[in-house]
């Protein structure tokens, strides 16, 4: 409770008392995207469109002066099963990948594939953009699976579509493996130490999706929400299928904003994916790493990052956690820049710190006097 209670006696003592209801976001008269959406198809920026073609990571590396591999650790080393490694990418800043999921006794292959999910899930419907319009269409699942089986793992050929589904629903069964076991519950969705718990059920959030694509989508530059801590695991893969991720440390957010911006680009309408050129000028590290089957990827709160995929399909199962160090950057920093550009800012910053200090003050009550 002490890094709680620091909030609610510094900036946050004014949510301490009074109704909820007052915590509640006010109503913003501008346009506002959709919540964890990029902008519409007219502010897309044309240099979003990239190709992996003839990427390797080795050669990714050599390309920028300060260029950083993104350091691996495998979940059974040290004994720590990935926790500790999440606790240093929180606190230190610096994005992790924890591997050899895949190599676990209780990974689920067939329930992770893409013909399972024809067979089970195959009738439906997902949202699919087109990362060369930002045209948004609804397609049955196994649809999109046959059609993506048949496009090239490149856009070299500057094809006219090539569609993503994002922040797709997850499918129940992926949602019950996740809570058997395997992954330390420490960095679950609504386990310890995620303040999202402490909503009522009624107005909890929603972080868990899936992405599934292929060669040359992409995900634009972007933090993830509101200070939130980021996981993000591949469960499957064909034909090579991998994603490429740039980031920055949470402590190069400022710079990188700044050396967004001094390029003529908007960086909080997250609709911009930066040129591997444009990536090695930066002067603060980028920190890359290829994600393969079985990786999960450990995001740091306000670490700006985007993720190209490449090759073949690539299915990913994606989470936030809500942790009381990325509840104080957005009340000190996150939300600012939200109220700026007008954008909702979902996780009702203020009301979870009501609610969290709350249930840990009627936790102390009851405990029995010594």
């Amino acid at each position: 409770m002490n890094g709680l209670h620091s909030l609610a006696t510094g900036r946050g003592e004014e949510f301490l008392c009074g109704d909820p209801e007052q915590f509640k976001p006010p109503v913003c008269s501008a346009p506002t995207p959709d919540t964890r959406d990029e902008p519409p198809t007219s502010q897309l920026e044309a240099s979003s469109f990239l190709s992996t073609r003839c990427w390797s990571f080795p050669e990714l590396l050599g390309q920028g002066r300060r260029f950083k591999a993104i350091k691996r650790v495998h979940h059974a080393s040290g004994g720590s099963s990935g926790s500790n490694e999440a606790d240093e990418a929180e606190m230190g800043g610096i994005p992790i990948i924890v591997e050899g999921w895949d190599d676990h006794t209780l990974w689920p292959r067939e329930m992770f594939s893409a013909d399972w999910l024809i067979r089970n899930h195959g009738a439906e419907a997902i949202k699919v953009r087109n990362i060369r319009t930002y045209a948004e269409t609804e397609v049955q699942l196994s649809d999109w699976l046959h059609r993506a089986r048949s496009t090239p793992g490149d856009a070299y050929n500057l094809d006219s579509e090539r569609s993503y589904a994002k922040d797709a629903e997850c499918p129940e069964e992926w949602k019950k493996w996740l809570y058997l076991g395997v992954l330390p519950e420490k960095i679950l969705p609504r386990r310890f130490g995620d303040l999202v718990t402490y909503f009522p059920s009624d107005v909890r959030l929603q972080s868990l999706m899936c992405y599934f694509g292929v060669g040359d989508t992409l995900t634009p530059v972007h933090k993830d929400l509101c200070g939130s801590v980021g996981q993000n695991l591949m469960c499957y893969t064909e034909n090579g299928g991998s994603a490429y991720w740039f980031m920055t440390a949470s402590s190069d957010s400022l710079a990188f904003s700044r050396y967004f911006r001094e390029q003529g680009l908007a960086i909080d309408l997250e609709n911009h994916a930066l040129t591997i050129e444009q990536l090695a000028k930066a002067p603060f590290d980028i920190y890359i790493g290829e994600q393969k089957l079985g990786d999960l990827v450990i995001v740091p709160p306000a670490c700006f990052h985007q993720v190209v995929n490449h090759g073949g399909i690539t299915m990913k199962t994606s989470w936030s956690r809500m942790t009381d160090h990325g509840l104080r950057l957005a009340l000190q920093q996150e939300l600012d820049i939200y109220r700026r550009v007008c954008r909702p800012e979902t996780y009702r910053c203020k009301l979870m710190l009501f609610y969290a200090i709350q249930a840990l003050s009627n936790a102390l009550s009851s405990e029995p006097q010594s």
